[in-house]
């Protein structure tokens, strides 16, 4: 018990840093973009259809579009979500990635470094594996948190010798099949197994060359299960077809990864403070060679901040001009975004953090002196505090915004029920009178995201992957709001993934999600003639639209009746009709 005692230590800092969330119920605050407005909306729907394999077309997406065209990253989460919905299933989900990367790097780190072996070495093990678990994430399955554990898993196979040792191996290896992504560096898994199998096979150890496979082959049944949809739409005409990756300076590349440690702002690393830990100790190990003890943490902090470079230097050369213009040429494989390897670099940061600090703690207690041990905890828990700050501060991480709701302050940022509004679309819902599969919806101004959870079935909607000539239509329908507006034209043509009605009075394509109190609109230059002839019968607009039209009517406000600071959200009912 005392040997793992920093490790369930750890676990109850994962239980206490998610209370605010449990606490706060339906009024928690969760990252909107990306997060609740798709990978939410498209794990629920998933959900929906879990036991109709046959059902292939989503009627609630797109006026209809092949089930690829909701694909999540996590069969698991499928499964989950089908038993715990909502806000529960968010809390439960996140508790348990946090667990996965906690245990992982806690594990991977005692094996390496044997740190259960003294307990400063036990803490600081246990501070860098809490600090990267609570990683803000999407729901992009568990692939970030489980690096670690498939490294360990790597040493376990290579070590294993008993029937047992195989049985958990592969045990593990089904979990992570059907609980990280395939896009986001599962396919790594795939190749790093592969070529280790292929290595022991040229090396005549046959043993190991099978053990290797056939976990490859397991995780890959797993990845065919989660994107099995996914495989067979890969006849379908893609609106990927049309992307147009942007090209990126060199020098914005690299501010951008020294700040964030990744190359975009979905899932920030903030590498300050390991980056200025590795000048220190590099600095120290130049002065001090004599210290070949340490060799361990020398070569590991060295060669895992090679391997950051190096992936950075990959990702940063593929998005030049000249790699575009290649890429261009290999079809839909052009969409594929190769800087998604540098989601690796989140896990060796905190491992390169682990061998700094286990580097400075040997350097130290090699000149034996209690003031120099004493300081040496309090730099340690400094530098945990620092890291925890960046972390929480991120507007991705939502735990500032958590707290405040408990001190009952209103945070500037929606909350899960502001969010989906669930009394309010129930109250149109009930208005309308029709079942919700009858009639056909538009959004503006409103994330379609809200409709499309509430029931409703929509024309607009967020996807990576849908029918390019449903981009066509749309585009004919919001062409008249493109042309007045070039980032909004830009964003839709080299990418589409959003396929919303936009207002070029409004500069974020993204409908706003803050507290804005403008409550019309002069005109939406859309064709209401297509839109209509599309199959919509409804638009559910944030704001009156001024402009008398002949194509909509206003038959009804609808006003929120949540009392946590959301009173001004309102939502105007348009009926659609031909204009007479």
């Amino acid at each position: 018990m005392k040997k793992h005692i920093f490790y369930i230590i750890g676990l109850f800092l994962i239980l206490l840093y998610n209370l605010p969330w449990i606490l706060n119920g339906e009024n928690a605050s969760y990252r909107i973009y990306d997060l609740l407005e798709q990978d939410f909306v498209n794990i629920y729907l998933n959900a929906k259809y879990l036991f109709h394999p046959f059902v292939t077309e989503i009627p609630e997406l797109f006026g209809g579009t092949f089930r690829g065209s909701i694909q999540a990253h996590s069969f698991l989460q499928i499964i989950l979500y089908k038993f715990i919905q909502g806000v529960h299933f968010l809390n439960f989900n996140q508790i348990l990635m946090q667990f996965v990367g906690f245990s992982g790097m806690y594990i991977l780190a005692n094996k390496i470094y044997h740190t259960e072996d003294s307990k400063v070495k036990s803490f600081i093990n246990m501070g860098c594996s809490f600090l990267f678990c609570i990683t803000p994430l999407l729901l992009h399955g568990m692939t970030i948190m489980s690096m670690p554990l498939f490294a360990w898993m790597l040493i376990k196979i290579y070590e294993s010798k008993t029937t047992k040792d195989l049985f958990i191996i592969y045990g593990l290896c089904l979990f992570l099949g059907i609980s990280t992504s395939l896009i986001y560096c599962g396919f790594l898994y795939l190749i790093i197994l592969f070529c280790l199998g292929i290595y022991f096979i040229h090396k005549k150890q046959k043993d190991l060359a099978v053990k290797y496979l056939t976990s490859m082959f397991i995780i890959l049944a797993g990845y065919i299960t989660t994107y099995f949809y996914s495989f067979l739409a890969l006849g379908e005409v893609s609106h990927r077809l049309e992307w147009e990756l942007p090209e990126c300076d060199f020098y914005e590349r690299f501010t951008y990864f020294y700040s964030r440690g990744i190359f975009n702002f979905e899932e920030p690393i903030f590498p300050y403070i390991p980056f200025l830990l590795f000048s220190i100790a590099t600095f120290l190990i130049l002065i001090k060679r004599r210290y070949e003890k340490f060799i361990e943490y020398k070569i590991s902090m060295i060669c895992f901040f090679a391997i950051v470079i190096i992936i950075f230097l990959t990702c940063a050369y593929s998005s030049f001009d000249s790699i575009l213009r290649i890429r261009s040429l290999m079809g839909i494989l052009q969409s594929f975004q190769l800087d998604r390897i540098c989601y690796i670099v989140g896990p060796l940061w905190y491992f390169i953090l682990i061998s700094i600090l286990l580097f400075l703690y040997n350097f130290i207690i090699d000149n034996p002196n209690k003031i120099k041990n004493i300081l040496f905890y309090i730099a340690v828990v400094f530098v945990f505090a620092t890291q925890f700050q960046f972390i929480i501060n991120n507007d991705n991480n939502c735990f500032d915004f958590n707290i405040k709701a408990l001190k009952k302050q209103q945070p500037a940022y929606r909350t899960y029920a502001q969010f989906f509004q669930t009394d309010l679309m129930n109250e149109i819902k009930d208005y309308i009178g029709k079942p919700q599969n009858s009639y056909h919806i538009v959004s503006f101004g409103i994330n379609p995201g809200v409709p499309l959870f509430n029931g409703f079935y929509c024309l607009d909607g967020y996807s990576t992957n849908y029918r390019l000539e449903y981009k066509k239509k749309w585009e004919d329908i919001i062409k008249g709001e493109l042309l007045r507006d070039e980032v909004h034209r830009n964003f839709f043509y080299f990418w589409g993934g959003r396929a919303y009605i936009v207002s070029h009075q409004f500069s974020d394509y993204t409908p706003s999600e803050m507290y804005d109190k403008k409550k019309y609109i002069d005109k939406l230059y859309i064709d209401y003639a297509k839109l209509k002839e599309l199959g919509a019968d409804y638009l559910f607009s944030k704001y009156e639209i001024k402009e008398p039209n002949p194509y909509i009517k206003l038959e009804k406000v609808f006003y929120s009746k949540i009392d946590n600071g959301d009173k001004d959200f309102q939502v105007f009912l348009y009926s659609i009709h031909d204009a007479k």
